[in-house]
């Protein structure tokens, strides 16, 4: 009896061994334990699984595909490299557009900056190498800053005085965000299926002068793209020379905006209305 049950333990054990002792032979186990194996980290799993189909693949090298892509445009914003308002009876409000790239510079905004850098910086370096120290000799570059979903704009006025016989000179530039690209009053012309010579015969036209007014000379200079109650329409921005029965001529700042059908003088002192302009800090001219 006692050989019986000894007989049927071993067997017992022996078959209990047999079900459980895998010796790293058995090829479908063993191919999970496999490390040598190639990994396709394009995958979307980042090993061999099958890719999904409906995903584009995704490479670091790629910047159309990084998720910060979009930051080119949504990080550009309008800032200021002067803001002087100490020297004597001066404004000094010189802009330029910022942004954050992270694979070099944005042509379009160096180009707007470029021109700014040219226009104002020079201006504003002159006047203080050579007459910041006469006596009421004073500067102005003011600025008027949009900002919208679609564009960065910005007009700029700049006089020199003592002077007589004009309102200064008028710049503008515009940064479209979405297209990523800087459009320049030839564009803007071009949009609007006109040019300097059509602007300067509708305004001549639509002009009412005063006994002994008449206009010498229209020149657009600008543009600023402006909301209207229905749509978009664009503002042209004119430095307009009037001449005075018995007296000099004066250089005067108009808009016109051709699908309004509407002319208008600028106030040099403030162009717009401060409330439709970015609210910038720390304030500019027209905010205080």
């Amino acid at each position: 009896m006692k050989k019986i049950i000894i007989i049927f333990i071993t067997i017992l054990i022996f078959s209990v061994l047999s079900a459980c002792g895998n010796t790293g032979d058995d090829p479908v186990n063993n191919s999970v334990l496999e490390t040598n194996a190639p990994v396709d980290y394009n995958t979307p799993a980042g090993n061999n699984s099958t890719p999904n189909q409906n995903e584009p693949d995704v490479y670091m090298d790629d910047p159309i595909n990084h998720d910060f892509g979009d930051e080119i445009t949504l990080n550009a914003k309008i800032a200021f490299s002067v803001q002087e308002y100490d020297i004597e009876y001066s404004i000094i409000e010189i802009p330029y557009i910022d942004y954050d790239y992270y694979d070099g510079e944005n042509p379009a905004i160096e180009d707007i900056n470029r021109f700014l850098n040219q226009h104002l910086n020079w201006t504003y370096t002159q006047f203080i190498e050579t007459n910041a120290n006469d006596w009421g000799d004073s500067l102005e570059i003011r600025s008027y800053p949009f900002t919208c979903d679609d564009y960065l704009q910005v007009v700029i006025t700049s006089i020199e005085y003592p002077i007589v016989g004009t309102a200064g000179d008028l710049r503008s530039v515009n940064y479209d965000r979405k297209a990523d690209k800087a459009i320049w009053l030839a564009d803007a012309m071009a949009e609007a299926g006109l040019n300097e010579a059509a602007i300067s015969k509708a305004v001549t036209e639509m002009y009412i002068p005063a006994p002994g007014q008449f206009i010498r000379e229209v020149e657009p200079v600008g543009f600023l793209y402006r909301n209207g109650p229905i749509e978009r329409f664009t503002q042209f921005l004119l430095e307009v020379r009037i001449e005075y029965d018995g007296a000099d001529s004066y250089k005067h700042f108009y808009y016109y905006a051709p699908a309004l059908n509407e002319l208008g003088r600028m106030n040099p002192d403030c162009l717009f209305d401060p409330f439709d302009m970015d609210q910038m800090n720390p304030p500019l001219a027209y905010q205080k």
